[in-house]
């Protein structure tokens, strides 16, 4: 949209809502706003060590294969047989879910809410929860069931993660984890773990490089299986965008916010 009053009109609110909620997400205006969206999406790509190659993929191994992958790590994190099987279960778990949620902590939130962008460019219902502080469990409550979440875990004595997937796993909540080979308290209570591998026995795998190529080799096989138009993404981009986001970083679900904005 052009701007604000068009926007306004076609979602069936004031264009002075629209302008207070850039104003109040730190923007500048609507127009801030703009700009904001259209760099996140030129930046939303699938990454230099997977290639528009591997699109036409059938598993994991074909990523590897097809793909230009040059990261020790990466290559051995895919061709794992654990880490293939929990992709393809992550791929089912996403493809049926109605809403998929990205979690993370610290250096993580910045990666879920790129990672949740990348998945709503290709059309999927997506948003992206990172909790630094606050209350967050009171604001969870949003999830609506059927959805699914992907939880980075690569702090394994941050208790708030554990209390999230508790909190998730009560709700019903399937909870594909992402995180390194060690141990790792909430490994129970997920339905797919993918083990980030190091490139060395003497190195940490946490490397956002290795955990952003297990998510696109997971959107890579959604998009085979479980395909979404354009109209989807435009649709699930307005949802998670013109939605009050509280202080605490959660999104809450526009359908249950309308009369809130």
């Amino acid at each position: 949209t052009k701007n604000a009053e068009e926007l306004a009109e076609k979602i069936g609110v004031r264009d002075t809502t629209i302008i207070n909620l850039c104003t109040e997400l730190g923007f500048e205006g609507y127009s801030g706003f703009k700009r904001a969206v259209r760099e996140e999406m030129t930046t939303a790509d699938t990454g230099e060590e997977i290639d528009d190659a591997a699109e036409a993929a059938d598993d994991v191994s074909d990523i590897v294969q097809t793909a230009k992958c040059t990261s020790e790590a990466i290559i051995k994190t895919l061709q794992d047989e654990d880490n293939q099987n929990a992709i393809l279960r992550a791929k089912t778990l996403c493809g049926n879910a109605t809403r998929i949620y990205f979690v993370g902590f610290w250096t993580y939130s910045v990666l879920a809410k790129k990672n949740a962008l990348l998945f709503l460019h290709h059309g999927y219902p997506t948003e992206a929860i990172y909790p630094d502080m606050g209350d967050y469990i009171e604001h969870l409550q949003w999830v609506p069931s059927g959805s699914v979440a992907i939880v980075y875990d690569f702090s394994r004595y941050v208790t708030a993660l554990t209390e999230i997937c508790t909190f998730l796993k009560e709700r019903g909540i399937p909870i594909i984890l992402i995180t390194d080979n060690g141990p790792c308290p909430r490994l129970s209570m997920a339905d797919a773990v993918v083990s980030c591998l190091p490139e060395t026995t003497h190195t940490i795998p946490s490397s956002s490089p290795v955990v952003e190529c297990v998510v696109n080799a997971i959107l890579i096989l959604l998009k085979k299986e479980f395909p979404r138009s354009a109209s989807g993404y435009s649709r699930s981009l307005r949802d998670a965008v013109f939605t009050r986001f509280n202080t605490y970083g959660v999104v809450e679900p526009s359908a249950t916010n309308t009369d809130r904005i």
